[in-house]
């Protein structure tokens, strides 16, 4: 079964369509990542999300296709809670 490897310090961005963008102002003191992830977390149908430059690209699907771009990384979200 082929592997993707990454190197290090290098991030993958989901380049199919997102269900839902959002532009990140930074309000409320929260980095661009946190910010996209509560919206994202706060969509019962967000499965993950890209981050790019004051942009949140929120999608409701897992994405098919992802490349390493610069400036983008792709983060899932987990559905899962932990029990600890």
């Amino acid at each position: 079964m082929p592997v993707l490897t990454i190197p290090y310090g290098k991030y993958v961005c989901a380049l199919d369509g997102p269900s839902n963008v959002m532009n990140l102002t930074g309000v409320g003191g929260f980095t661009d990542i946190a910010q996209c992830a509560v919206q994202c977390t706060r969509d019962d149908d967000c499965s993950g999300f890209n981050l790019k430059t004051q942009l949140c690209e929120m999608y409701s699907y897992i994405p098919s296709w992802l490349s390493l771009v610069p400036g983008c990384e792709y983060r899932q979200v987990s559905s899962q809670v932990s029990s600890r």
